[in-house]
């Protein structure tokens, strides 16, 4: 496996993927806590791979924020999932 890819052969591997993130990310729009369960949209090379919330179940609301690594997911197998918060 290939470190530089965080254990995919290529960047592009990740495109599609179902994931969690490790830590908090932040956009514009407001915060996304650890453990929120997406899809990885664009990947084109690490700094450029692109994360899509799945839509909050009370609001509809749904995140996309980029500019993420390797070490921001991982692979959803059974992990625990936390809602998304909107900062005001």
């Amino acid at each position: 496996m290939s470190e530089r890819y965080g254990g995919m052969r290529k960047a592009s591997d990740w495109a599609a993927r179902r994931v969690w993130l490790t830590r908090q990310v932040q956009n514009g729009m407001g915060v996304v806590p650890e453990g929120t369960v997406g899809t990885l949209g664009r990947v084109i090379k690490e700094g450029h791979i692109s994360f899509i919330a799945d839509k909050c179940k009370c609001c509809g609301g749904q995140f996309k924020v980029s500019h993420l690594h390797y070490e921001d997911f991982r692979p959803v197998d059974g992990v625990y999932t936390a809602p998304v918060t909107v900062r005001v």
